[in-house]
């Protein structure tokens, strides 16, 4: 946002229609750059045998190969997160995970455990190094309400 002038919220959006498709709004030359490292990217992975079965899905949306390119990473996405969550769950059987969003996953534990944190702070460094892709810890609680 600093290079562009943009609030972190178009920036985001900015990214987000690159990657489904859409031109850049102005010469910004780091999301043409990303356009063009993204549709090298779809071509690579739609030509992939591991994803060949897409080939027969989405032929009735309007840009069908970007709809199996964003199939593709949302459904690599998915397996990464159950992957992740799995594993937690064996390494910390008191847990539990109470939601699965796009980019993460809410994890809690029943009694506070001293450890815990640096325990998990541990698993999620290793899952990072033998899955390339980092892992973080977000604080995060849920609303509190008060009675009107």
């Amino acid at each position: 946002s600093e290079y562009s002038g943009l609030s972190d919220a178009d920036v985001k959006k900015s990214i987000l229609m690159v990657f489904f498709g859409g031109k850049p709004m102005d010469d910004n030359p780091l999301l043409w750059g990303l356009l063009n490292d993204i549709i090298v990217l779809r071509m690579a992975i739609l030509d992939s045998e591991d994803f060949e079965y897409l080939l027969t899905m989405f032929g009735d949306r309007p840009h069908p190969d970007i709809s199996r390119f964003a199939y593709a990473v949302f459904a690599e996405e998915d397996s990464l997160l159950e992957e992740l969550v799995n594993s937690l769950k064996i390494e910390f059987p008191t847990c539990s995970v109470t939601a699965l969003m796009f980019d993460g996953f809410i994890i809690s534990m029943p009694l506070p455990q001293p450890e815990f944190e640096s325990d998990l702070e541990a698993s999620l460094q290793s899952f990072t190094q033998a899955k390339g892709i980092k892992a973080l810890i977000k604080p995060w609680s849920f609303p509190t309400f008060e009675a009107a």
